[in-house]
């Protein structure tokens, strides 16, 4: 799910920030480096923290500040706001928490496989496969004349993610 939100920021980005906003496409190019530069951020947190908190502990920060980030877009947006910096600063913050969140979701899922990991990893890129498919599929069926149902789709594949984790982490 978290490819899932990469996937649905990559593809209704775009048309939020150049169609509705009038970025130019230089523009655009520029700040989504940012997105690469939260991920990174996320991932070096992740590798500095894991023997720390563990990774149970840094899913959980991961998908609850990828929750909280894309609420903070939603509620911007339900206030009438609506320029570059109220996507833009929220799709950072997601992606540092994706970045937390990725490597330990991977650790979690592939562990238990041991001498199968190869047939798990195989499984698993077919996963991000499946999920890059509905992502962008969805995304076709939402509208980009805001920041909103982009927010929303994050918020819903947020609050999934929270609770499967949760769910996971239960048994």
């Amino acid at each position: 799910l978290l490819f899932g939100a990469v996937l649905l920021i990559n593809a209704m980005l775009p048309f939020v920030l150049i169609e509705r906003l009038a970025m130019p496409p230089a523009m655009y190019g520029v700040l989504t480096l940012f997105n690469g530069v939260g991920f990174m951020l996320g991932t070096l947190i992740c590798v500095r923290w894991v023997k720390q908190k563990g990774v149970s502990a840094l899913i959980q920060l991961g998908l609850k500040g990828l929750m909280a980030s894309a609420t903070l877009m939603m509620l911007l947006g339900l206030s009438g706001l609506l320029n570059w910096q109220v996507v833009v600063i929220p799709i950072v913050l997601m992606m540092v928490c994706v970045g937390i969140a990725f490597p330990s979701l991977s650790a979690a899922v592939l562990q238990p496989y041991g001498s199968k990991i190869g047939f798990a990893s195989a499984l698993m890129g077919a996963g991000l496969g499946l999920m890059a498919l509905l992502t962008t599929v969805a995304a076709r069926f939402l509208r980009a004349d805001s920041q909103m149902p982009l927010a929303w789709g994050l918020v819903v594949i947020s609050l999934i993610a929270w609770c499967l984790a949760a769910n996971q982490h239960q048994k």
